[in-house]
């Protein structure tokens, strides 16, 4: 398959797996982070002040960069075919604009139509709305 001929079954697994890599360098992330706190003794109360301190901290960073570098280094097959899916998906979201301002202009030329129509609208929903008890009767018998 090319990848400009991607289908939208591909696009949605793709999706969902791009979804999937992004938490769990999320929860990378945060048990890192976690770990890091419990080794300083961080009280939650005082966590913006102190994780400001470890952020300062060069080697921290460090740390967390290591760590996190296997992750990230295993992920970028996966952030190479999103490049690519996203490159071969401009062309098509490009030829797709024209038909996108149209809508919005037919849009935007309904509007004062729609607005104009909105108290029959009420009045209709108010007429059915005071039908209902006779309806209800007609139906129950």
């Amino acid at each position: 398959m090319h990848a400009r001929n991607i289908n939208y079954e591909d696009f949605i697994a793709s999706k969902k797996l791009f979804e999937r890599i992004n938490s769990q360098i999320d929860y990378q992330i945060e048990s890192i982070i976690d770990q890091k706190l419990e080794k300083t003794n961080i009280k939650y109360y005082d966590f913006n002040n102190s994780f400001g301190k470890i952020i300062d901290e060069e080697k921290y960073i460090n740390i967390i960069a290591e760590a996190l570098k296997p992750t990230l280094e295993a992920m970028q097959p996966t952030i190479d075919i999103q490049k690519a899916v996203a490159e071969a998906l401009k062309p098509t979201l490009e030829a797709m604009q024209p038909t996108i301002d149209i809508q919005k202009a037919v849009a935007e030329a309904l509007k004062p139509t729609l607005e104009a129509m909105q108290p029959t609208t009420d009045m209709q929903r108010a007429i059915a709305e005071s039908l209902k008890p006779t309806l209800e009767v007609e139906i129950n018998k």
